[in-house]
């Protein structure tokens, strides 16, 4: 079979001018990206891809993009404050820690309660007002009760500071011929001063129990003084009983005809016959 010869069209086509051409666009394409990223790295670049019959068989994929191993591209700007020469890994890890601090900081800011603007003050004029009112007559009322008992219980144990000569005293009371047993017994001294060195002193009552045999011994003041004894002169007795049936009632306190005994000084025994 004769070959048909070449047209005129297909030989006047220039295929070194055409490859050319897209050499110029290919280059320009370049140039413009290369403006847009300045800091890319040279593995980063792009590629010139030939076109014609010596143009590769595989196109070289682009890093970052077409790369299947899953490697992340280096930015093209790193992040404030990270090292530059340090690797990926280290820079994810900083960012990382970073965002986990700026996001511990923002909760805790937000946990923290709000403060009370408006905080009621303790009200002291209520405070004085319920203590004026109500705490200091109570405070008041006692004190003058103690000193309405002091006036009134003093005299009956006389000036604690001076102790006059006592006489001793001890006996036994009975009833009816039965001994009385856990009664007390009070000698009350008919004059209630006594003067010593140019000075006048209360004198007080002498105290005595009964044992289960109805005897007892007097003491001057209190029992617990351990004080023996009476002042000497005219007493008035006054008996005390658990049951007041088994005395009579002449020997109450508040009986003025109450009984009397003379008290000598020195040691004596005064014995009591109580009848009902």
């Amino acid at each position: 079979m004769a070959s048909s010869p070449p047209s005129q069209s297909g030989a006047n086509f220039d295929l070194d001018a055409f490859l050319s051409a897209d050499d110029e666009s290919d280059g320009k394409a370049l140039a413009k990206r290369s403006k847009s990223q300045p800091d890319t790295d040279e593995e980063g670049e792009l590629f010139q891809i030939r076109r014609g019959p010596d143009a590769p068989g595989k196109t070289v994929p682009l890093p970052g993009l077409d790369d299947e191993s899953g490697e992340q591209p280096n930015p093209s700007r790193r992040p404030p404050g990270t090292n530059p020469n340090a690797p990926a890994s280290n820079i994810a890890s900083d960012l990382l820690s970073k965002s986990a601090k700026k996001g511990k900081k923002a909760n805790w800011i937000e946990a923290e309660p709000e403060k009370k603007k408006d905080e009621p003050e303790f009200d002291w004029a209520g405070l004085w007002y319920e203590t004026r009112t109500k705490l200091l007559p109570v405070l008041g009322g006692g004190v003058v009760l103690y000193l309405l008992i002091y006036f009134l219980v003093s005299p009956m144990f006389g000036d604690r500071g001076y102790v006059p000569k006592l006489a001793s005293v001890t006996g036994t009371i009975s009833v009816n011929g039965k001994p009385l047993v856990g009664a007390q017994v009070f000698f009350h001294p008919l004059e209630r001063k006594q003067d010593s060195n140019g000075k006048s002193f209360k004198i007080t009552a002498s105290v005595g129990e009964t044992d289960a045999t109805g005897r007892y011994e007097l003491s001057y003041g209190k029992i617990t003084d351990k004080l023996r004894g009476v002042v000497p002169g005219k007493c008035r007795v006054e008996i005390m009983s658990m049951d007041p049936t088994d005395i009579n009632p002449k020997y109450f306190q508040a009986n003025a005809d109450a009984p009397t005994v003379e008290v000598k000084p020195g040691t004596q025994v005064i014995n009591l016959e109580l009848s009902k």
